[in-house]
């Protein structure tokens, strides 16, 4: 067994990441003991201790250097936060966040001088967006705000470069790490904001009306007339394909709906466009999730009534369980919404993605469970992050359907690396309309690696 020794102080904060390293990235036993100081007597060090006696060192430039146990201001943000040579590997990067670019390997001992365990922290917890205030319209943290953009890492699961940077170093001082028990996978995932664009017959008209007289375009008119107005089938009931794509490929969707609400909410649509959908998604073998309303992240009350309506429209029978989702516009507060979520016994979020950016906002590419700063708790809900969304990279990253491709493969690589999960947000409304002209080809290459 590794043992992980370190310092009493902050240790909640210590258990739950040394946990996520050791135990969901590295998937080995460990054990951690508090120590005063080590050997060389240095109380800041993280000194981890393998079975054949070596030993690595990892200095303490945080948690350490904290004058109290309430770190969370600005001060105690990375001052001078940037992106280095791998110090075994020129051709990787590692983001240095607390520490300093320094490193030793020796027959039986290493030392590191980046705080890996202090940047697994920050990325992890996301305890940068409650220090930070910024935010957009729809009060999201955005992606521009935050260090990983601003240093230039966003596209790259940092903390899963730390912790195959242990494994490189344990495997040179003679511990050999099992391969990883997790392979990697692409999760497709689909917010449902409008399950059908035209609920009636009047709204196809309407359609075609709206673009030649309130939008004056002849093309977007012209693209209608040629046949999508008239099919049977809803440019929007794109759930059969959705489902046919993933089981071709061996993947599991994840369908996220809305709940019932006021008819004046944003996305509004009644719950009987969703009758006999959800019980087929499920019967299939597809995950049913709950989408909360963009009400509801203001509203908390809100939460229950609206997964419960769900859950009541599967049928009786389904042994299915809506205890996973996303919020509507990804909208999300640090650490109130986990603990939402948590004491409303929900089992997983995917809401951690950044609507004008994609990338890997939490550091990270696997599920992994959360920790409630404010309470110094770790908790039980888990977090699968959210890679990247149609909306971000058609409407805000404004690409062409090849640059999207070109950035979903480079994020791709990056999960496949690290045999991680690429979490792929993919709107069932994201097809069959002029503005999406070209996507789907996106789509279904984003399956292949």
């Amino acid at each position: 067994m590794i043992r992980v020794k370190t310092s009493r102080a902050f240790a909640p904060e210590k258990l739950w990441v040394i946990g996520v390293m050791f135990r969901d990235l590295l998937e080995v036993e460990y054990a951690v003991e508090w120590v005063g100081n080590d050997s060389t007597g240095d109380a800041a060090a993280y000194r981890i201790v393998l079975p054949n006696g070596s030993t690595v060192s990892v200095e303490d430039h945080f948690f350490a250097r904290q004058p109290t146990e309430n770190y969370l201001t600005p001060k105690a943000l990375p001052s001078n936060p940037s992106d280095i040579c791998h110090p075994f590997a020129p051709e990787e990067r590692l983001a240095l966040l607390y520490g300093r670019d320094f490193f030793v390997l020796e027959e039986k001992s290493a030392r590191c001088g980046l705080d890996l365990f202090a940047a697994a922290f920050f990325m992890l917890s996301r305890w940068e967006e409650y220090v930070k205030k910024d935010r957009d319209a729809h009060g999201r943290f955005p992606a521009s705000a935050s260090t990983a953009f601003q240093t230039g890492f966003l596209g790259r699961p940092v903390v899963q470069e730390y912790a195959a940077l242990l494994r490189f170093l344990f495997a040179k001082l003679g511990v050999v790490l099992p391969p990883l028990s997790r392979k990697p996978a692409v999760v497709p995932s689909h917010d449902i904001d409008h399950p059908r664009l035209w609920p009636t017959v009047p709204f196809r008209m309407r359609t075609l009306a709206g673009s030649l007289l309130a939008r004056r375009s002849l093309s977007e008119t012209i693209w209608w007339g040629r046949g999508p107005i008239w099919r049977a089938q809803d440019p929007f009931d794109t759930f059969d394909y959705l489902m046919e794509q993933s089981e071709s490929k061996g993947w599991t969707s994840h369908f996220y709906a809305m709940g019932a609400r006021n008819p004046g909410s944003d996305c509004y649509y009644p719950l009987s466009r969703l009758n006999g959908l959800l019980g087929r998604i499920a019967e299939r073998g597809h995950v049913v999730g709950y989408h909360p309303s963009y009400e509801c992240f203001e509203d908390p009350a809100l939460f229950a009534p609206e997964r419960r309506s769900l859950q009541n429209l599967l049928p009786k029978e389904s042994v299915a369980t809506v205890d996973t989702g996303r919020h509507h516009y990804l909208r999300f507060a640090v650490p109130h919404t986990w603990q939402l979520w948590e004491n409303q016994g929900m089992k997983m979020d995917s809401t951690l993605g950044y609507s004008d950016c994609e990338g890997f906002r939490c550091g990270i590419c696997v599920p992994y469970p959360v920790f409630n700063i404010l309470t110094r708790q770790p908790l039980r809900l888990l977090e699968r992050p959210l890679v990247a969304m149609d909306v971000t990279l058609a409407a805000y990253r404004r690409y062409t359907p090849t640059e999207a491709s070109a950035a979903l493969r480079a994020l791709k690589q990056q999960v496949w690396k690290h045999g991680g999960e690429f979490t792929l947000l993919w709107h069932n409304s994201s097809f069959n309309t002029p503005e999406w002209e070209g996507w789907k080809s996106v789509y279904e290459a984003a399956f292949f690696y």
